[in-house]
């Protein structure tokens, strides 16, 4: 299982902005910036969502045991998850590819 931290998505999450990216399940459109040690999710409806802190964390943390890329995964930590997962979904193609 790859281990994923906060400070992977952070330090990986520049290379996406100005991209248009998809939820995994919804594909909803969204885009990402990286602001003040926080992911910033933006939404269609140009919705600003920061997220950082200990739901970035516990969202890395379950997901490095459980490799799950279902939101419903991480219902209890956030309700954000899909949009932290599409990101992990990149890094993780990422590190496969240049790994």
């Amino acid at each position: 299982m790859l281990q994923v931290t906060p400070a992977d998505l952070l330090t990986f999450a520049p290379s996406l902005e100005g991209q248009e990216l998809r939820t995994l399940h919804r594909n909803r459109a969204f885009t990402v910036e990286v602001e003040g040690g926080n992911l910033v999710f933006v939404n269609s409806k140009r919705n600003r969502r920061p997220h950082g802190g200990k739901y970035l964390r516990a969202v890395c943390d379950t997901f490095s045991k459980t490799d799950s890329y279902f939101p419903s995964d991480y219902r209890d930590l956030t309700v954000n998850a899909s949009y932290i997962l599409a990101v992990i979904r990149r890094y993780t193609y990422s590190q496969a590819v240049t790994g």
